[in-house]
């Protein structure tokens, strides 16, 4: 019996602890990727439960005559945020981590680090920063979506001919707060001479085109570009450095302007016919279109908020079936069971957008020559930090624009609903899948950038990783010897930059009031849902909504 004991024993530790890796293999299926591509569809799309819950029948709801046609109108509210955060910092963050460990000139290198600081342009007096940073994602919107419905052609039996038109309008907010515990500052920002007879000299910031201006103003534009002669003033902090001027996209700060966006999203257009039509069943088809009126993201800020899809044109079709499966003789109310699905396809658009190199998490945010003339400079710099610290932000080589195919994404609801004296409650389960995006180069790749070497002085190297180098004399090669580590196309991790393939569960319900025996028909109702993800793909998040409407 002990034995017995101590073999489930075993075999449930055993359980517990496979279960354990298979979360956490769930909750990093993806790493160091730069573009998060939200599941618009979910929130206002045309078989989301915030649409199609109170209004599946409202287009029949008044007594007009069918010769005029019949049509619906509703306004939903709604607002919601995402959940399980630390999934969605593993999406951004590389090597699956949420908490980074930034140390500087780590010489030979240190197993707990995961970023050099002197790749992000922190240069301490002392040369011994050491910072615990953690990075914290949230999502968050509100917004309203209107739909109006019209039937304008109507068969004797009823069975009708109508459209469809649709409008998100919301204010989105993604923000990545940097809670950073520095251990040890180094003794500020700046570059300590290690040559005898070198007085301290503090590189000298110019970022070109952008401007030396408050880092929470639009100093970085699509033309955004630095001065390659003059090095970047160093920062003190992994908080200054996403905020720095010299970067020009991949940033993360605490501006406004730039953590929310409030737009229209895509405008839907649909035009549907109704197979079947009877008091006990229905079947409607319909096909349609989406006009982009959202935003595109830009590149600038890491996990920018954007209204619609991305700008993508779209077209769609889809079903939508109901039918009774209980009335009992008491008049107790029934119960219909509604299965509502869409299928969506996006045509490839041009987006800018940032990614890494092939095996090198998180190279961005890396240094790099932008080309031999850089490195040539750094190599006969008169002065000790100036051969150290200038160079190429990584962030502005490594975004470009790409040519970015959405492609197909399906959305299935399934609702029970219990309907009694104008009253309806419904509960279901909606099943939303997305294939990954596909992603190219819009122009190609100019092969002239190399990676620098952590020590500088126009050295460079293609084995070095964002958190670890190692002796100069065994894996960098001098200015001489530039092109043989200079970065070509096939390098590049495109990948990086394309959200992977997303699914996600979500469960919801709603509860409702109607009132059918005014000449125009009115209804409210109110509404949540949950969604799941089974990985790190998408997010775990909720929403709530309420909706009122009239039938005319």
């Amino acid at each position: 019996m002990k034995k017995l004991l101590s073999g489930l024993l075993i075999l449930s530790m055993a359980s517990a602890l496979q279960a354990r890796q298979v979360r956490d293999e769930c909750d990093c299926k993806a790493t160091s990727h730069t573009f998060f591509s939200d599941e618009w569809e979910l929130i206002f799309g045309p078989t989301s439960p915030s649409r199609v819950t109170l209004f599946r029948d409202r287009m029949h709801a008044s007594d007009r005559d069918a010769c005029k046609g019949n049509g619906a109108f509703q306004a939903v509210i709604f607002g919601g945020k995402s959940t399980k955060n630390d999934r969605l910092a593993r999406f951004f963050l590389p090597n699956c981590k949420t908490t980074l460990i930034v140390r500087e000139q780590a010489t030979p290198a240190v197993p707990d680090t995961d970023v050099l600081a002197n790749y992000l342009n922190i240069y301490t007096v002392n040369g011994t920063f050491l910072s615990e940073v953690t990075f914290e994602p949230r999502h968050s919107w509100v917004g309203a979506g209107l739909q109006w419905q019209q039937a304008f052609y109507e068969r004797e039996d009823g069975r009708a001919l109508w459209y469809s038109i649709a409008l998100p309008i919301a204010n989105v907010k993604n923000r990545i707060r940097i809670c950073e515990n520095i251990i040890d500052n180094g003794g500020g920002a700046g570059v300590t001479p290690v040559e005898p007879g070198l007085a301290q000299v503090r590189a000298c910031g110019n970022v070109g085109s952008c401007g030396n201006v408050d880092t929470c103003s639009t100093q970085c534009n699509t033309q955004c570009t630095i001065d390659p002669t003059v090095a970047l003033t160093p920062v003190g902090s992994v908080t200054e450095a996403f905020a720095q001027p010299g970067w020009c996209y991949g940033r993360i700060d605490d501006c406004s302007s730039r953590n929310h966006k409030t737009g229209a999203g895509d405008l839907e257009l649909r035009v549907g016919y109704e197979i079947v039509k009877s008091d006990h069943c229905f079947l409607d088809s319909f096909i349609g279109v989406l006009a982009p009126t959202g935003n595109r993201v830009r590149g600038r800020n890491v996990f920018e908020p954007v209204v619609g899809h991305n700008h993508h044109p779209g077209v769609l079709t889809g079903t939508s079936f109901g039918i009774e499966i209980w009335r009992p003789k008491c008049d107790l109310g029934t119960v219909w069971f509604y299965l509502d699905m869409s299928f969506e396809y996006f045509v490839e658009r041009t987006e800018r957008r940032s990614f890494d190199l092939k095996g090198k998490p998180w190279s961005r945010y890396m240094q790099f020559y932008a080309n031999a003339d850089q490195a040539l400079l750094a190599a006969n710099a008169v002065d000790f930090a100036t051969g150290l610290t200038l160079h190429t932000p990584g962030i502005n080589i490594l975004t470009q624009d790409l040519r970015v195919k959405p492609g197909f994404l399906r959305d299935f609801n399934f609702g029970i609903a219990y309907d009694r004296c104008w009253w309806q409650a419904e509960v279901g389960y909606n099943f939303y899948a997305r294939q990954a995006e596909c992603v190219e180069l819009d122009c190609p790749f100019i092969e002239t950038a190399a990676l620098k070497y952590l020590n500088g002085f126009g050295q460079t190297s293609k084995l070095v990783q964002i958190n670890s180098i190692f002796p100069g004399n065994v894996i960098s090669d001098t200015v001489d010897a530039y092109e043989n580590n200079i970065i070509r196309t096939e390098d590049l991790c495109l990948e990086s930059a394309a959200h992977p393939a997303v699914v996600s569960h979500t469960f919801y319900g709603s509860i409702g009031r109607r009132w059918d025996e005014r000449e125009r028909p009115v209804f409210v109702g109110l509404g949540g849902q949950y969604e799941v993800a089974p990985d790190n793909t998408a997010m775990n998040r909720w929403m709530v909504w309420g909706k009122a409407g009239i039938s005319f």
